[in-house]
């Protein structure tokens, strides 16, 4: 083809192009969008090509959200659509794995750009027809379609001249605003559209602006470019962000022994339970390293957009803390023990115990009623009326009869409890049992009993598991922070058992007890008041009353004030508790593998429930103040002694 035909085709083109009509609609969607552009063009949607000036986006909660924009005109050959064939057409939004090609257009102050970006995977291609309009769309004089045709055959991502512009007027310019939030830590761009013979914004000029308004750090390339190649006017666009201060990490500790221990009941066949696997005993040697302190780390700096230094805190200094048979290293780094026995960390400080071993029972030939500072361990048993106190953990070999266990550490019980109705057993952390009868047990980790409980007022500040072949919970009232999980709850004779969950009990307790001292003082107050309106009837019937009634009348007075103060100071007492349970993260669950008997009263929460029919491996939980019956679910707590985990 020879060069003048081809300028002929090229002219005809150019005139056909001017021709052409073109609409922009905008919708939500790209069907609701073609929709109103077949209906301005009249034509039907086939026969429609079209350009996505704004692709849709579907926002958060309503924030964020965009309508498709598209440029359309009509053409006479539906079949020209080619790879625009509405069948094909994904109209959603981009993906990594398939996305459209893009044009971006701009103006500047004497010329049209075009910039094409090929499609990734099964995109759409630009076609020279969209690029065209969108072309056209800037202006419709002296357009090189060549070098349109050009860019997009190369779709090179580089700008191309496809226009050249012979008027030109800066005060119709695209204007940049600068705005600087967040006590300088971002920076924001808002653009006005440019008038019909004024320029788009490039990066450089973007650039300019925010270096003019003292913008010099924390600059977000893709965000400027963007608004060179797809500009959004009238609302801002974060084009600079400042980098936060970090704050240097404090010192640590780092310990070199288990701080925390969970544990599982190993059972054997016939529903056996095995404890001889349960040492609960952290034992360490003399001269062993106990736990090393790692030094503070510094901070980091921040700066601002503006270039601001903004200063870090450092790190914070501590100090390994030691007590009994412990000693620090010379360079005050490392805590090491000084004698063979047990670890036990109260709070920051570090000791080490030895065991304090009985070898038959806890009784007046071995020297009566225990208090130690460490562990104890007893070969036999405790029996009726003594008592064992400890700093440490207890270990009873035998049975714990009516008497009185207190310990800080755990409770390992390799028989049972028998308590006879008196027995009082706490532990701050963990409680093992074959059984519990009638007692009451405290416990600040987990209750685990692998035959059952009977008659018994257990609180727990965790969860009461029995697992084993007789595993039932009946009679007394059971309390646990987050579950109960056994297999029988109740028994066939209804006995009233009473389950709790979802509560701190101690925390409940202290509710109950502010509830009723607050009784107690309106009680008494109403008293208070009811003498005072006597005695001051009596004085204005007859002033000339005796000095004692006077007296009485003033005691009174003073009284009632007292009243009033105990009863505010009570009722403060009574909202910081019912707040520190409602903030209780926990909802509560109680569950039976086997039977779950009438006479079982659930509560979850602030939810109620008497059984009154039979049911069989079921879970019950709480929703919208309701106690739900589900499915069983057996509980996931890992009982098993898992030195990596913690509590």
């Amino acid at each position: 083809m020879k060069l003048a035909e081809l300028q002929e085709i090229m002219g005809r083109q150019a005139t056909e192009d001017k021709k052409q009509k073109y609409v922009n609609a905008t919708a939500p969607t790209m069907q609701e969008a073609l929709a109103k552009a077949a209906v301005e063009l009249g034509v039907p949607v086939q026969r429609i090509a079209f350009e996505i000036v704004q692709k849709g986006e579907l926002g958060m909660m309503g924030v964020g959200k965009k309508d498709f924009v598209i440029m359309a005109y009509a053409i006479k050959d539906p079949s020209a659509l080619q790879s625009e064939d509405l069948g094909d057409m994904d109209f959603g939004f981009d993906t990594n794995a398939n996305r459209d090609g893009k044009i971006f257009v701009r103006k500047t102050s004497n010329a049209v750009l075009i910039k094409v970006i090929a499609p990734i995977g099964n995109g759409q291609a630009v076609s020279e027809h969209v690029a065209l309009a969108a072309v056209q769309h800037k202006t419709q004089e002296n357009i090189n379609s060549g070098m349109v045709s050009k860019a997009v055959k190369r779709q090179d991502e580089e700008w191309i001249k496809v226009a050249v512009l012979d008027e030109y007027n800066p005060n119709e310019d695209a204007r940049i605003e600068v705005e600087t939030t967040d006590m300088e830590m971002k920076a924001w761009v808002t653009l006005t559209r440019p008038g019909r013979n004024g320029a788009d914004v490039s990066t450089e000029q973007i650039r300019a602006a925010l270096s003019s308004n003292l913008v010099v750090e924390g600059f977000l390339p893709d965000a400027i470019l963007a608004l060179e190649e797809n500009p959004s006017y009238g609302e801002p666009v974060l084009v600079a962000e400042g980098n936060r201060p970090q704050n240097g990490e404090d010192a640590k500790v780092v310990y070199s022994f288990e701080t925390s221990r969970k544990v599982k009941i190993k059972e054997m066949e016939g529903g056996r339970v095995d404890f001889k696997e349960l040492n609960t005993i952290n034992n360490v040697v003399e001269g062993q390293v106990l736990a090393k302190l790692l030094a503070p780390k510094r901070g980091e700096p921040g700066l601002t957009v503006t270039g601001k230094m903004l200063p870090a805190k450092d790190g914070k200094q501590k100090d390994l803390v030691v007590g009994n048979n412990v000693r620090l290293s010379e360079d005050k780094k490392q805590a090491i023990a000084n004698a063979n026995g047990q670890v036990i960390l109260s709070g920051e400080k570090i000791s080490v115990e030895p065991i304090l071993t009985i070898e038959g029972n806890v009784n007046m030939k071995n020297g009566g009623n225990i208090v130690f500072l460490g562990s104890v361990n007893v070969k036999g048993n405790v029996e009726d009326g003594f008592s064992i106190k400890a700093a440490g953990n207890i270990e009873v070999n035998g049975t714990i009869e009516k008497c009185e266990i207190d310990c800080e550490g755990d409770i390992i019980v390799h028989s049972g409890i028998t308590g006879k109705g008196g027995a009082l057993i706490k532990s701050g952390g963990n409680i093992w049992a074959k059984f519990i009868e009638n007692a009451n047990v405290e416990a600040g980790g987990l209750v685990i009993v692998s035959e059952g409980i009977v008659n018994s007022t257990i609180a727990c500040d965790h969860k009461v598991i029995c697992r084993g072949k007789r595993a039932s919970i009946v009679g007394g009232s059971i309390k646990a922070c987050e579950e109960i999980d056994a297999k029988n709850l109740g028994s066939v004779a209804g006995v009233e058992t009473i389950l709790e969950v979802g509560f701190d009990p101690k925390l409940k307790a202290s509710l109950e007890a502010c509830l009723e001292s607050i009784k107690l003082i309106q009680k008494e107050e109403t008293e208070v008041m009811l003498n005072l309106a006597t005695l001051d009837k009596l004085f204005k019937a007859k002033k000339d009353q005796p000095k004692e009634k006077k007296d009485y009348f003033d005691n009174l007075k003073k009284h009632s004030m007292e009243l009033k103060k105990s009863l505010k100071e009570k009722q403060e007492e009574l909202t910081q508790f019912q707040q520190q349970i409602n903030e209780l993260k926990t909802l509560g669950k109680i569950s039976s593998s086997g039977k779950v008997y009438p006479g079982v009263k659930i509560q979850i929460r602030d939810s109620y429930l008497d059984v009154r029919n039979e049911y069989r491996a079921v879970s019950f939980i709480s929703e919208h103040n309701i106690v739900k019956i589900t499915k069983y679910v057996e509980s996931d707590e890992d009982i098993s002694l898992n030195k990596g985990n913690k509590r």
